[in-house]
């Protein structure tokens, strides 16, 4: 929410209920994550007001709570739960002005609805409901200490460079043992009848004599 560049203190939240504000409906959030707090504005959110600036918006003015001030944004609900945003019903109106879009946690306006201020009004917000008895039963997993922080593209491309020949031309130095196993798998690997490969196993000494371990295997099969 606040860019890729920058380290947000983290925590992870699991199987949260949200509510809608009628309590009609309720989804469970998979995963969250908790921040100090939510880059968000107050004009974010879509009031009555807001729809009776519209002559196709006006009979939502009664279905859309009034503004909370005191009330802050709590949660962002993201695409991991489709079924919390997926539109139920749409009244749109013009080509580039603000549309009514429903989902199971009620009536949202999404578009610039004060275009002559123009201060972000953009964004479709429900208004959900907690009760005290369902924060208590919430379950939280939270981890605090890492031993490295570490950027997700940079951990991609780390990944990444194990498999891609960024430098095809480039003379690979093998160790002994690199050289070893490559020759025994080129030499011994050979294809089933099931379709399937079979190759040795890298081992350095070949007179290594493997344990018995049927009776454990069927043990714990």
């Amino acid at each position: 929410m606040t860019g890729r560049s920058r380290n947000i203190a983290s925590e992870r939240v699991r199987n949260l209920i949200v509510k809608g504000y009628d309590r009609a409906a309720s989804f469970t959030v998979p995963q969250a994550y908790t921040r100090p707090e939510i880059p968000a504005s107050i004009n974010q959110i879509p009031r009555p007001s807001h729809a009776c600036r519209w002559s196709h918006l006006r009979k939502l003015a009664t279905h859309i709570p009034s503004l909370m001030p005191s009330t802050p944004i709590g949660m962002l609900i993201g695409t991991n739960v489709p079924g919390a945003i997926r539109p139920r019903d749409v009244i749109a109106g013009g080509e580039n002005e603000p549309y009514g879009q429903r989902s199971a946690l009620g009536w949202g306006i999404v578009g610039c609805v004060e275009p002559a201020t123009d201060d972000g009004s953009r964004v479709m917000s429900h208004r959900c409901f907690r009760t005290q008895e369902e924060r208590n039963i919430q379950q939280f997993e939270t981890s605090s200490k890492s031993k490295e922080i570490i950027n997700p593209m940079q951990l991609r491309r780390w990944m990444e460079s194990e498999f891609i020949e960024h430098k095809q031309n480039q003379v690979t130095a093998y160790s002994f043992n690199d050289t070893k196993f490559i020759n025994t798998i080129s030499e011994n690997i050979t294809k089933v009848e099931n379709g399937h490969y079979e190759m040795p196993l890298p081992l350095k000494l070949t007179s290594v004599r493997m344990p018995d371990n049927k009776s454990l295997a069927l043990k714990r099969l």
